[in-house]
């Protein structure tokens, strides 16, 4: 009765579950189906967590492309990485070879100009890194670029490389302008073209620098005669110096032409002629006129002071830098 169809149905059961079908090969099919949606769940579930972006994760890589007509193309995994490990490295140039015997392509990329270039063809193309670099990157390139250059005893160590100036030094491992310049074969050549010369003047520039602000604070005197000997012992020093700097250089060109076409050796000698004044011939001249009297007759001689300022004009030196 009715009684007994409640007692059977209880109202505080749950749904009731899906009976499984009868027979042995139905209910090994039926548990397979479960299986399967449990393992396609747990695998659209690795997806998505695989998509999500990790905070662990650094920057992503960088990857080099070139222009094709369709548009930017990526160089393959290997290229790629070898073109950002140069470009880290600072340097302005590199070349990449792709194929192999006859078929072998030698291309160059250059990336003050960002291109790539086929010396066989002549094609160009462009190219341009993903993403692009930051400030920090930027800078950090240049700071590695400019070191490398200086301590190699470039002249220029601060101009970028384009490939125009790779262009005019492809058919020598030298500027063609040093070719038409300097004596190639000459020992004063090779003195002027190491880093160890170039180093070394350019510190020598920086401690002259030092030096005149600590003479024009410290020296009072006006001659060799009020100075104290530690100014005019390092006064020779400088003179002396620049003086065998002017020389090496100077027999290091072609001509005396090509010597005087240079700018900064025209400046290096107008600031040893103004040292040589100040430093040798002017103190001559003093002991000439003065002899061997005292301040009295070097009262006489009170322009010296104004004449100091002649020194002033070695700072131009700091320009070369």
């Amino acid at each position: 009765g009715p009684r007994a169809a409640a007692d059977a149905c209880p109202a505080d059961a749950g749904p009731a579950e899906a009976p499984a079908p009868a027979g042995s090969a139905t209910k090994e099919a039926w548990k397979k189906g479960e299986a399967g949606e449990a393992e396609a769940a747990e695998k659209g579930a690795a997806e998505k967590a695989s998509a999500m972006p990790s905070e662990k994760e650094g920057p992503p890589k960088a990857q080099w492309q070139w222009k094709h007509k369709t548009g930017f193309r990526d160089y393959n995994a290997e290229e790629s990485a070898r073109i950002e490990s140069y470009y880290q490295a600072g340097v302005w140039m590199m070349r990449m070879k792709s194929g192999a015997g006859k078929h072998t392509n030698m291309r160059e990329v250059y990336f003050y100009d960002m291109v790539q270039y086929d010396p066989k063809t002549g094609s160009q193309r462009e190219i341009r890194r993903v993403p692009e670099p930051t400030r920090l990157t930027r800078l950090r390139r240049v700071v590695i670029s400019m070191t490398e250059a200086f301590l190699s005893g470039d002249e220029l160590w601060w101009k970028p490389k384009t490939k125009d100036f790779y262009e005019r030094r492809r058919n020598d491992d030298m500027p063609v302008e040093a070719v038409e310049v300097y004596k190639m074969d000459s020992v004063f050549y090779r003195i002027v073209d190491s880093w160890v010369f170039n180093t070394f003047s350019v510190l020598m520039i920086l401690a002259n620098s030092f030096y005149i602000w600590a003479d024009a604070d410290f020296n009072n005197g006006t001659t060799y005669r009020d100075t104290d000997w530690g100014f005019i012992i390092f006064d020779n020093i400088w003179c002396a110096w620049f003086l065998a700097e002017a020389l090496i250089r100077w027999f290091a060109f072609k001509t005396w032409k090509t010597a005087f076409s240079d700018s900064w050796f025209v400046l290096d000698v107008l600031l040893v002629l103004f040292m040589i004044f100040e430093t040798w011939l002017l103190q001559l001249a003093v002991y000439a006129i003065s002899g061997s009297s005292e301040s009295g007759h070097l009262n006489k001689l009170s322009v010296l002071r104004g004449l100091r300022l002649l020194r002033l004009t070695r700072i131009a030196r700091l320009f070369k830098i």
